[in-house]
């Protein structure tokens, strides 16, 4: 894994060790940004951001991320296993966006020997388990919302716990 680092004008890729050193020279740099793969995609980020805040938000913006975080948060999960969890998601769908929460560093990918070949995805344990904390804030907060709105049967349906 390699990121690339904002500096004045330009960019420099650092290995993560590299990148720490670093950190801890100059203190926090501008931008962190993981490096794509050779001919991967990768995720568009802007260059003008003015807060952390914005670049998170642009790290787990849209429908799918937080709720994949959220599905993770007990352990690995198979592909099948998302898919399965995750109502409504598409596989394409549930890959590149996979693909992007790996490319910040949030979750990792194992792929196991053999045939069937066997994946299975995890969060990782900085980057990830941080945003989980923050994923099981949000969930809290959407469960009080939709008690305090009369939208119980949803949670019923889908054995989510809440204080009546």
């Amino acid at each position: 894994n390699r990121f690339s680092v904002r500096v004045g004008f330009g960019f420099i890729t650092l290995s993560p060790d590299q990148y720490i050193t670093a950190a801890r020279i100059h203190g926090n740099c501008d931008i962190l940004l993981p490096t794509p793969a050779p001919g991967g995609d990768s995720m568009k980020i802007r260059d003008d951001y003015t807060c952390p805040l914005e670049i998170v938000h642009d790290i787990i913006r849209g429908k799918w991320k937080t709720i994949i975080i959220f599905q993770l948060r007990n352990g690995a999960v198979s592909l099948s296993g998302l898919e399965r969890e995750i109502e409504g998601i598409s596989q394409k769908m549930l890959l590149q966006q996979l693909g992007e929460l790996q490319q910040f560093g949030l979750v990792e990918k194992r792929t196991f020997e053999g045939y069937p070949l066997h994946v299975e995805y995890s969060l990782t344990e900085g980057r990830g388990r941080k945003a989980l904390e923050a994923v099981c804030i949000m969930q809290e907060i959407g469960v009080e919302y939709m008690v305090e709105h009369g939208m119980t049967d949803i949670l019923d349906q889908k054995g989510i716990s809440y204080s009546k």
